[in-house]
């Protein structure tokens, strides 16, 4: 059986360097990561994009904002000494993972988590005091706290279009939310089958491309879990029935009036999201 190292935490700190950057962290020698900003100072509304960036070593994974059925999410923290309000992160969309029988979500390899800060002031550089709390596993699962400081230079440097590039790239993987179509992906119905404590959703679905590598991400309240859709593919393979079955927990909860958070990918790279009650 896996086990999960919950009582190591350890807490890494980067100084600020005057590129844009911080300097790489490195993580029990499993993993490393840094902060980096897209431009050298914050835009005319005093808000400003950076990501962090997490490179793993082989076989090791990080999480999506919502895990599944182990896990926890990297959560982003503002320290003391900040020179912006918040920071807010979008995730991209992860990759399922099954692992002893257990579905869960997130990255391998290179991770970069774009985030945008806001309340610095208009056209000046902005300065980054903050932390990630993330946990990585491969056969052991590992919590570590990163501390990072940026202080944008206010100048144009030779890095400055690679960064801004990749925030970009990133930004472009993160699921649409605006309810626009997105390469013809749409969830025309859904419906609850089944009594409860045996029951099942069922999704269907349509996009411009075959769907043979479709996935639904679930996200509801806590208590439930939800399986690996089965697919059936219709027409010219652009449309499918989804179903997912429904785990209620010990108590058995009803899906039916839930609210829910739907991530329907066509395996492609894109991706919408759709709020939903059932």
């Amino acid at each position: 059986m896996r086990q999960i190292l919950i009582s190591i935490v350890v807490l890494v700190f980067t100084a600020p360097l005057m590129a844009d950057e911080t300097q790489w962290t490195k993580h029990m020698d499993v993993a490393e990561s840094r902060v980096f900003a897209a431009k050298s100072m914050a835009d005319n509304d005093g808000t400003g994009w950076f990501a962090w960036e997490l490179r793993l070593q082989p076989g090791w994974k990080v999480y999506w904002r919502s895990p599944g059925e182990a896990g926890l999410p990297p959560k982003l923290k503002l320290n003391p000494g900040a020179s912006v309000t918040s920071v807010e992160p979008y995730f991209p969309l992860p990759k399922r993972f099954e692992l002893y029988g257990l579905q869960t979500f997130g990255y391998g390899t290179v991770f970069v988590l774009p985030f945008k800060a806001e309340g610095g002031a208009p056209n000046a550089p902005m300065l980054l005091n903050m932390e990630v709390d993330f946990m990585i596993c491969k056969d052991v699962c590992i919590p570590f706290i990163g501390e990072y400081q940026l202080q944008q230079s206010g100048e144009s440097h030779a890095h400055s279009d690679i960064y801004s590039a990749t925030i970009s790239m990133w930004n472009n993987k993160v699921p649409d939310t605006s309810g626009k179509a997105v390469a013809g992906l749409k969830i025309a119905n859904v419906t609850v089958k089944g009594v409860v404590g045996h029951q099942s959703l069922v999704f269907e679905v349509e996009a411009e491309q075959n769907l043979s590598n479709s996935d639904m991400l679930i996200e509801s309240d806590e208590v439930f879990t939800f399986g690996k859709p089965k697919l059936n593919l219709r027409g010219r393979g652009n449309k499918a029935m989804m179903i997912v079955s429904v785990d209620g927990g010990r108590q058995k909860a009803d899906i039916k009036g839930r609210e829910a958070i739907l991530t329907f990918t066509d395996g492609r790279g894109n991706a919408i999201e759709r709020k939903i009650e059932f």
